[in-house]
């Protein structure tokens, strides 16, 4: 789910896709017609042993575990982000491999109606993926998850968060600018450091070959079926 709209995707016991759906917000009629969309949906579906909530969400910041109170999050949350929306919910996942924790927010309104119709879904911010489970080794890595005008930049080293920051962005070109400036500004070797590229179908509008050109480790992962 994203702020635009969103991408459902049904897996089988193997992990393929059988059956996927893509919709905007605004063919809607507020949080009523997401309710009522999704129930549909689901009666259309074969039955799920589980449901996860997927949310792109710019309102997120990743602190210390030694620092982390459930009462101080939505502090820490707006100390980053003065203009969170006081109709987000405020959610947070440990990552206790790596000493962090991720604060981060959501429309409270959508997760409210998505949880009439799936009441155990599970809530995951569409950065959990980079730091959950890639980079767990002791190689350099740059993951960039690329969103609409935005993208989201986590390097590692040694298994250890160097930066977790996002950008904005207008050409294929100003997400090559970025990677070099870190690769540039943090202490990882431009020859040996992995690239790893996170995208969909839309935002698939720059080249492998630009890339190539610049990242001898480049990767190129569609979502979801990169991941």
């Amino acid at each position: 789910m994203h702020p635009d709209g969103f991408s459902l995707f049904v897996y089988n016991e193997n992990e393929e896709i059988i059956s996927s759906v893509q919709q905007t917000h605004e063919n809607l009629a507020g949080h009523a017609g997401i309710e009522e969309l999704f129930s549909a949906l689901q009666a259309s579906q074969p039955a799920c042993q589980s449901v996860t909530l997927i949310v792109e969400s710019e309102y997120y910041t990743l602190i210390p575990e030694a620092l982390f109170k459930p009462e101080k999050n939505e502090d820490f949350l707006r100390l980053h982000h003065p203009a969170l929306p006081g109709s987000h919910q405020i959610f947070h996942t440990h990552y206790k491999h790596r000493g962090y924790v991720l604060i981060y927010a959501f429309d409270k309104h959508i997760i409210k109606s998505l949880r009439a119709v799936y009441p155990l879904m599970t809530v995951q911010h569409h950065l959990h993926q980079l730091l959950e489970e890639e980079h767990q080794g002791k190689e350099e890595k740059i993951a960039v998850w690329v969103r609409s005008k935005q993208i989201d930049c986590l390097a590692c080293q040694n298994n250890s968060i160097l930066l977790l920051n996002n950008y904005q962005y207008q050409t294929g070109e100003d997400i090559v600018y970025h990677v070099l400036n870190m690769l540039h500004h943090l202490p990882l070797n431009h020859e040996t450091a992995g690239v790893e590229i996170y995208r969909d179908d839309n935002t698939a509008f720059f080249s492998e070959k630009l890339l190539k050109d610049y990242f001898p480790h480049v990767k190129c992962k569609n979502i979801p079926s990169g991941l």
